[in-house]
Formats: structure tokens, C-alpha cells, sequence
């Protein structure tokens, strides 16, 4: 039951998020909204866009962070808006926001209303997302009529481009009074490019995750803002502190149905023979919250490796990151979690494999060399990635193997391997830490 008795000066708020690693991203946005004014450390200022009446904006905000601040401008970067009353106005607090969204369990615990849970959207590849068409075309008719009904305001769009971009043009259509952000939008830089001219139309402003997408949205004439990355916070605590690395792999099939049937597999078929050669090794295998451990085993089990599970341990939840923070290696699929992987310095291997026709058709159009997130961001190989024919189970297996035998070697060049890796981690660390991007804007 939804609240029919909401004040009418609330700003009431609609947020989509399609997926898992949206889910997370849009509970950590949520979060920064409702701390806003508590924050310790950089902050731009939010409220412009929640209130569209707010008038009082600095006119000097360089492109980062719109409180300022050079390499010898520390203490006005961490600046908060508890220190800027100008950006209260009278009325309006960022706490009188009502959210209501498509998302799942990390969205639920930010205190938003569900609508719908994203369970359902899961898919990738063109071929995949074509079979899905029709039942996303119902599900945007659903979502109209649920922003007709509860009056809403504000929407905020998290990545998921090929449903996303689709409803922002619906929602602009019928109400195009609406205010419409789009958070974590699609990596263009990287290919795809053309889609920018939607998102100028039908998009109000961008907020992006990562601090070279600023410049890159601007130069085609976007609002747009870089107020943190989620995977650095979270994860910050724990890259701060020194973990000792165990003799432990994580196991990284992927958060969708469709991934756990492609990658499974080849993650439990490599993690044995890892073990045959290397008995002191064991696993981690983190769980996506749209999954519950015991789906995994079943899973696991219905493949034939029963009684291999002795040598995996099931994580989920916050404590995967405590878990993973001591793995010396893992073996993954693509997207975000080679980010976290990276800036927890857990050296990987990268695999992934789709339809060959939607492969060849993203060949097409794809502007980048590499698959993995921390290889694009430093431009060279960081992760090995093994991609369609390559991925195969011998070829993981080899790259793994001489991988653990560079962390486990005793002599200084044999550990150079694995030693690179781990400073190329730290480049990536870089890339987040607030001081080291005021230095460079």
C-alpha cells in the first residue's frame, strides 16, 4: 500500500534501477540525498536540481566538484553544505523526499517503496534483449501509469540503457514536466556513442561515476555531475587497511541467471583443477542478492561438483567484501566487479562469451581494446581477458595457475608478475581518491 496521506510539499520520487549492481548504485544515491548535509568529505551541491527554485549556486565551481577547491585548496574542497546556509532554503530539506521505485533488496533497506523488483529485466546481449522486447514494452505501459498514479515528481534512471533509454523518451512524451536524471548512464566513451543525442532530449541531468565522463558529457552540451563513486566508498574502509592475502581464489560467474549458466561451469571446472595442482588452495564464491546461497549450491551440485563443495565458501552480502579484500586471485566475468576486484588489489582473470552474432555486432561498433573496467581506465592490460573462442576452460586454467605460482614464489622474479598487477591496483586507487583528483582538475 502506498501512503495516500503524503504532504503535498514532499517531493515524491520515482528511481528504476534494472539490475544488481544498479540496485546498490541507487541505494548509495539515495543515501548521499539523505545524509546531505552530514557529509565530511567533497560534496557538490544536490539541491539545485531536487529544488528547482534554489537560485543561490556558486558561479566558480570548477568541473569535479562544485565546492571547489585546487591541490592547495584542501580545506575548501571538504567543505559541507551544514557550512554553505545559502543551500537551504527556506522549506526545503532533502529529507522531505518520498522514494518509490524498480529495484530490489539494497533499495528496500534505503527506505524506497517497490514497486516492482528488477528480477525480472535481467538479460544481456542483443540477441538476448530482443527476446525480451515485448515484455519490456509492457513493463515501461506499467511504469507510466505507476508515475501518472503516484504524481511524481522526479525520476532517476540507473544505467541499464536498453530499457532505460527507451522509457526516458516514453516518460518526456506524456509528462515532459518531469525532471529527469540519469544516473551511471552507459559508457559511450567507450562505444555507442550516437546514444548521447537521446539523453541530451530527454534528459535533464547526468550524474556519472566515474571523473573522466565530466569533461566527456560536456563537450556535447550536458548538465552533468561526478558526486562520488559507490564501488570507492564502500569499499574505502577496507582499501585503506591492509588485508593479508590467503591462499583463496574467488569464483565470479556473474549477478544474472543467464551468467550463472554460461560462467558457472567453467569456474567450478578451473577452481578443480586449481586444486589438484595447488592443494592448499581454497574458494569464495560471492552470491548476487537476487540469488540465495542455496540456489547456488542446487546449482552447483546439478553440475556435478557436489562434493567439491567442501572447498568453496558461499558469501553474500557486505561480508563478500571482507572475503574477497583476502583473495590473491579470482577469476571473473566482466563489469563492475573487476573495479571492486581491482581496488581491493585482487589480481584477476577476466572471461567472457555471448552469441557470436552479438558479439560480431558489437564489434562493430565497440571504440575500445578491453572488456575489463580497470584495463580501460589505465589504457593497458591489467587483468588477462579471455574473450569468446579464447575463453576456454584450459586457457583460464593456465593463466590462473601461472598467476598463483607468481604469488606463491618465493624468488623476486618469479612474484614480478603478480607484483605489477598489484601496483597497477594502486593506479587504480588513485583514479578515486579525492585528493589525487583535485590535483589533477
Amino acid at each position: 500500500m502506498f501512503d495516500s496521506d503524503v504532504k503535498k510539499n514532499l517531493e515524491k520520487v520515482f528511481i528504476i534501477a534494472g539490475e544488481c549492481s544498479g540496485d546498490i548504485t541507487a541505494a548509495w544515491y539515495i543515501k548521499k540525498i539523505k545524509d546531505f548535509g552530514n557529509s565530511t568529505g567533497p560534496w557538490p551541491v544536490l539541491l539545485p536540481y531536487w529544488c528547482p527554485d534554489v537560485t543561490k549556486t556558486p558561479a566558480d565551481r570548477p568541473g569535479v566538484f562544485p565546492e571547489g577547491g585546487t591541490s592547495g585548496q584542501d580545506s575548501d574542497v571538504i567543505k559541507t553544505p551544514a557550512d554553505r546556509p545559502e543551500f537551504f532554503p527556506e522549506g526545503c530539506n532533502p529529507r522531505d523526499i518520498i522514494f518509490y521505485g524498480v529495484g530490489g533488496e539494497a533499495l528496500e533497506k534505503a527506505g524506497v517503496t517497490l514497486c516492482y523488483n528488477y528480477s525480472s529485466l535481467n538479460v544481456t546481449g542483443v540477441l538476448e534483449v530482443i527476446k525480451y522486447i515485448p515484455k519490456f514494452l509492457f513493463f515501461i505501459k506499467r511504469l507510466i501509469k505507476k508515475i501518472d498514479e503516484l504524481k511524481i515528481d522526479r525520476v532517476v534512471l540507473v544505467d541499464f540503457p536498453g530499457f532505460n533509454l527507451r522509457l526516458m523518451k516514453k516518460i518526456k512524451k506524456y509528462y515532459p514536466n518531469i525532471f529527469i536524471i540519469y544516473l551511471a548512464p552507459p559508457q559511450m566513451w567507450c562505444w555507442g556513442s550516437w546514444r548521447i543525442r537521446s539523453i541530451k532530449k530527454y534528459c535533464d541531468e547526468v550524474i556519472v561515476l566515474y571523473p573522466h565522463e565530466v569533461d566527456w558529457y560536456k563537450a556535447y552540451g550536458l548538465t552533468v555531475k561526478y558526486i562520488g563513486n559507490p564501488t570507492y566508498e564502500t569499499l574505502e574502509q577496507i582499501i585503506l587497511s591492509c588485508r593479508k592475502k590467503e591462499s583463496l581464489v574467488a569464483l565470479i560467474p556473474g549477478s544474472r541467471d543467464d551468467e550463472i549458466k554460461k560462467f558457472l561451469h567453467i569456474c567450478l571446472s578451473v577452481a578443480k583443477r586449481l586444486k589438484d595442482l595447488y592443494p592448499e588452495v581454497n574458494f569464495i564464491l560471492p552470491c548476487a542478492s537476487s540469488f540465495t546461497k542455496e540456489w547456488v549450491k542446487d546449482k552447483c551440485i546439478n553440475l556435478g561438483y557436489k562434493s567439491f563443495l567442501s572447498n568453496i565458501t558461499f558469501v553474500q552480502g557486505e561480508e563478500r567484501y571482507e572475503k574477497l579484500s583476502q583473495c590473491c586471485l579470482a577469476i571473473t566475468k566482466p563489469g563492475t566487479i573487476t573495479l571492486e576486484l581491482a581496488l581491493l588489489s585482487v589480481p584477476s582473470i577476466v572471461m567472457f562469451k555471448i552469441s557470436w552474432v552479438t558479439y560480431l555486432l558489437a564489434k562493430l561498433f565497440v571504440k575500445v581494446k578491453f572488456m575489463s573496467l580497470p584495463n580501460l581506465f589505465l589504457d593497458k592490460f591489467i587483468f588477462p581477458e579471455y574473450i569468446q573462442k579464447d575463453c576456454t576452460k584450459d586457457n583460464l586454467f593456465s593463466s590462473l595457475s601461472s598467476l598463483y605460482k607468481s604469488f606463491k614464489s618465493k624468488t623476486q622474479k618469479e612474484q614480478e608478475r603478480y607484483k605489477n598487477i598489484l601496483d597497477s591496483c594502486e593506479e587504480i586507487k588513485d583514479i578515486f581518491d579525492y585528493k589525487c583528483i583535485v590535483k589533477r582538475y
